[in-house]
């Protein structure tokens, strides 16, 4: 009796222990779409973490390790070229995205880091299209990523003068997470060129009050002082180019555009000293022409003097 209450309890141990375990066995088919491995999915996991936070390291290193496991892999292509992106190597990331964005294109990440590509290589038509998938594919809740992906469709109309349609697209950003600052400078910049002074200069400087972006920001400035030549402010305008420089020396289109200023205040050897230092920043010839024109100007001015 002891004998076969004991095979019972064996029995049942197995059924407990035994079983489950092969119900939850590794089964290939489960991860079919992550090519059939359980490994490549937990690597795309992190590398899709890694992108969404911006480590692009990680995220490349992740790739090439998906790509070491299956050199077939599409989400291993497609991290890859996320990575590439992060180093600024856009031309060579480009064909890795495109090769997953045809298999693999549920994944914005890849659209996202193309469209980055194709910003910095002056494609805007393509990027517009690429970041219009990105704002499709982003869950609502992320409400953060979401308005980031819109302030880039809007930069890539303001790029291709659709100045209106970049606005609307800046409001919808600007509703939906206000903590985004970017969108103040991109709409300002659309109220910029539509000639709406005062609204380009409220979303300006909203946006230098609240970026730590120190580029950005005195970049930003160069665009107020030049609204402030456009009205005839020259001393606000040389407020602002000032202003810019103490954030930035390098920043070359403050140096061209306080020369300007200074010019049109017959302040002719400042503007000349000014052209001088421009001068060393500028490297494309027709660039460097009109800056020598604009020094032809002053030292005419001289003369008269």
């Amino acid at each position: 009796m002891r004998i076969k209450i004991y095979i019972a309890v064996v029995a049942l141990a197995l059924q407990v222990f035994i079983f489950p375990i092969s119900v939850s066995a590794y089964n290939p088919d489960s991860y079919k779409d992550y090519c059939g491995s359980r490994y490549i999915y937990d690597l795309v996991q992190e590398a899709k973490t890694a992108c969404d936070e911006w480590e692009y390291k990680q995220c490349l290193k992740k790739g090439y390790r998906i790509l070491e496991a299956d050199s077939s892999c599409e989400y291993g292509y497609g991290f890859v070229g996320c990575g590439l992106q992060g180093k600024k190597k856009y031309k060579e990331a480009l064909p890795y995205l495109s090769r997953a964005i045809r298999r693999k294109n549920n994944f914005y990440e890849f659209y996202m880091c193309r469209g980055l590509c194709y910003i910095e290589l002056g494609k805007f038509e393509v990027a517009l299209s690429d970041f219009s998938e990105v704002v499709k594919k982003i869950p609502n809740e992320k409400k953060e990523k979401l308005a980031w992906a819109i302030c880039q469709v809007a930069y890539c109309k303001n790029a291709l003068l659709r100045f209106d349609e970049a606005i609307t697209d800046l409001n919808k950003a600007i509703k939906m997470y206000p903590e985004h600052f970017f969108s103040y400078k991109e709409r300002g910049y659309a109220y910029d060129h539509k000639g709406n002074y005062t609204k380009a200069m409220e979303d300006y400087n909203y946006y230098i009050s609240k970026s730590d972006d120190k580029e950005k920001v005195a970049s930003t400035m160069v665009s107020m002082g030049v609204i402030e030549i456009t009205l005839k402010k020259y001393d606000e305008a040389l407020h602002y180019f000032n202003e810019t420089l103490k954030k930035n020396k390098d920043e070359r289109y403050a140096y061209w555009n306080r020369a300007v200023t200074y010019q049109l205040m017959k302040k002719y050897d400042n503007s000349l000293s000014d052209l001088n230092t421009a001068l060393k920043y500028y490297t494309d010839s027709s660039e460097i022409s009109r800056i020598y024109n604009i020094m032809g100007e002053d030292k005419m001015g001289l003369k008269k003097f």
